[in-house]
């Protein structure tokens, strides 16, 4: 894993210490890295070539995945939450976000970096200057620093699919939460007899109403206000804070070193597995609450056996 900063937060307690003795699991874990410094948490990095990912990389890590999300759910009951970041879309995935977005129900959040400030826009020598160089050079000026990150979480629960079109290009992040255990309400009775029905047929093949309760039930659920809470921190008087449906972290590597023991604490309070592309870090983070290391290792085992070793270069 790359070198983040040691841990600056507190002793490593005794049964941080215990979990954490001199048991070599690095082969097994293979291609999985794990930050064994770290007891805040339990922390894997997986390396990757480049952004987007060669195929045999792709091919690799997607039979993982389908793995892992089936494990999770079946051992600790977790469901997955796929997002994107907006800024990836440029220029390879348009057309396939396009294409997908009325099935799969985007709804943009905020991306923030841990306590980051919400972009401020150009003042007005800013906007003279970049105009002035814009001249000089031909070029357009680059306005990235002044926009804040977005990204869409997909209501549609259909991980594999969003994977299938979005995984490998460096802004996916996935999430996964315990099902929230708000009383839901019911959904509206359709009889199998009116969705036959030559009149009523052709509506309900275009929005199916199933669906779509399920991701209103989606856009109900508890992760929105938590994440709010969580991770707008210190946002809570900016202009645009009110109007957030949503904000996920962006995370690296060395943000789970360097940021207090207990906002790291607070950030598996919203989720208890996160799993991210990270360009900065030049691989896969997986960072997880629970200690599912003995399954991790059956998984890359079982991967192995049916795609292969994983290819590093």
């Amino acid at each position: 894993m790359p070198e983040p900063n040691q841990d600056p937060h507190g002793k490593k307690d005794d049964a941080a210490r215990h979990r954490l003795q001199p048991m070599d699991r690095n082969r097994e874990l293979f291609p999985l890295r794990r930050a064994y410094e770290l007891t805040r948490c339990f922390l894997y990095w997986v390396p990757v070539s480049s952004f987007p990912l060669p195929q045999a990389q792709r091919g690799w890590l997607m039979r993982f995945m389908d793995l892992l999300v089936e494990s999770l759910n079946a051992e600790l009951g977790l469901q997955p939450e796929v997002f994107l970041q907006m800024k990836t879309l440029y220029p390879t995935l348009m057309d396939q976000f396009l294409n997908a977005q009325d099935e799969m129900g985007p709804m943009i959040g905020l991306l923030r970096k841990p306590g980051a400030p919400i972009p401020k826009p150009p003042g007005e020598e800013e906007v003279m200057a970049m105009s002035r160089a814009t001249l000089t050079t031909m070029k357009p000026p680059d306005v990235a620093k002044y926009l804040p990150d977005y990204c869409y979480r997909f209501l549609e629960r259909a991980e594999r699919k969003q994977r299938e079109l979005f995984f490998g290009h460096g802004g996916l992040t996935m999430i996964f939460l315990k099902p929230d255990d708000k009383p839901k309400p019911k959904p509206l009775p359709f009889p199998p007899k009116l969705k036959e029905h030559p009149d009523f047929k052709p509506i309900f093949q275009q929005s199916d109403p199933d669906k779509q309760f399920a991701k209103m039930l989606a856009i109900m659920d508890g992760f929105q206000a938590k994440s709010k809470e969580v991770f707008g921190r210190g946002l809570e008087k900016e202009p645009v804070y009110k109007g957030l449906v949503f904000i996920l972290p962006l995370l690296q590597a060395a943000d789970f070193f360097s940021q207090p023991a207990d906002d790291v604490k607070q950030w598996f309070d919203v989720f208890d597995v996160f799993f991210c592309e990270s360009p900065a870090d030049r691989g896969m983070l997986l960072a997880m609450k629970p200690d599912f290391e003995t399954q991790l290792v059956a998984l890359i085992r079982q991967t192995t056996q049916e795609v292969g070793p994983y290819v590093e270069r």
